[in-house]
């Protein structure tokens, strides 16, 4: 939609375009509350008009079981952020533009939403935090920003580095839904990692690195693994590795409840199962979880489920899961049927 300067504002207020919202001094400055709800509305936009494109654009390209849980929602909000910037080059799926057009936004919103619309994601490092600003460098540009102090940087540290659509508000710069975040001491390995995808011909890095972020995810986890291994054997004592695992079953659990009863029976039943890990037992209830949200089924018998996702995870043979479970391995094959567009299992 093209509003021409004599046209009356879009607003409602009787002037001419010009003498309103289109003239820049008499336009507020966003605050760091309507930018976030911008950013949430955009968001549940998304989840709503193009839900299915979404889920399915996730779980086929991003494949997130592969990553460890601890990982899943940055990586989420990531996919979700190049989903909205960049989903009209991707996969001809709704974008910011097409949204503002269907939605007939406030012109003020309208130049707001376009200047965020192709921005690519990059890695950054965080040099300094004051009250009112953070400053950050951009690894691949070598430029400085500086970004509003939002809540979820408030348990971040000085010298993290973290992967990040960064979008322009005015004279600040905002992660668009989030970013992902690595420990200082892990700083070193991240950049080398996500450089290092980049092919030494190529000037548009970030550029890019946006184009094949699935795979510039999956190769940072594979680099990292070492590296996280080293940390858990290098933890102080068990109690502080039964700490972290029960806390990762809680977070588990909290996710779950919007799952019914005999939903809710599925996820019990394979928390029972001895054969899972516990990063394993979680992707499974992920994928579950997921599958509810979309499918609402109903549920007969749950260890049919179980067993399903707990073959999805690499949990062993079907022949060996459905005598665990004392079920038919044709049940779990109809079951995995049902689930398989919702994981990344290779086995599909």
């Amino acid at each position: 939609m093209s509003i021409s300067r004599n046209d009356p504002c879009p607003c409602g207020s009787g002037k001419k375009y010009k003498k309103c919202c289109g003239d820049p001094a008499n336009q507020p400055a966003y605050t760091t509350e309507e930018v976030t709800n911008i950013q949430l509305d955009l968001a549940a936009a998304a989840n709503k008009d193009s839900r299915r494109d979404f889920s399915h654009y996730y779980r086929r390209v991003y494949r997130p079981n592969y990553f460890p849980y601890a990982w899943h929602k940055f990586v989420q909000n990531l996919a979700l952020a190049d989903f909205l910037l960049h989903g009209n080059e991707r996969r001809k799926w709704m974008n910011i533009h097409q949204q503002i057009e269907q939605n007939n936004q406030h012109p003020r919103l309208q130049r707001l939403y376009s200047n965020w619309t192709g921005h690519n994601l990059s890695l950054f490092r965080l040099n300094k935090m004051t009250d009112d600003w953070y400053e950050v460098t951009d690894l691949l540009s070598e430029e400085v920003h500086h970004i509003e102090p939002l809540s979820f940087f408030r348990d971040l540290q000085e010298n993290i580095v973290f992967l990040a659509f960064l979008v322009p508000v005015e004279d600040k710069w905002y992660p668009m839904l989030g970013l992902l975040p690595f420990h200082p001491d892990f700083a070193d390995d991240v950049i080398k990692s996500v450089t290092g995808s980049v092919p030494d011909d190529e000037a548009d890095k970030a550029g890019w690195i946006t184009h094949h972020l699935p795979d510039v995810l999956r190769t940072l986890k594979d680099d990292l693994q070492d590296k996280y291994q080293e940390a858990d054997s290098a933890s102080p004592s068990a109690e502080t590795e039964d700490g972290a695992e029960t806390e990762t079953k809680e977070a588990a659990s909290a996710s779950t409840g919007a799952l019914n009863e005999d939903q809710q029976k599925v996820i019990e039943t394979l928390e029972s199962s001895s054969r899972l890990s516990t990063d394993a037992a979680a992707a499974a209830s992920d994928l579950w979880i997921q599958f509810c949200e979309q499918e609402n089924p109903v549920i007969r018998k749950p260890e049919a489920q179980a067993a399903a996702l707990e073959y999805a995870v690499g949990g062993g043979t079907q022949k060996e899961i459905a005598e665990r479970y004392g079920v038919a391995s044709s049940t779990i094959r109809t079951q995995w049927k049902k689930m398989e567009p919702y994981t990344s299992n290779e086995k599909a």
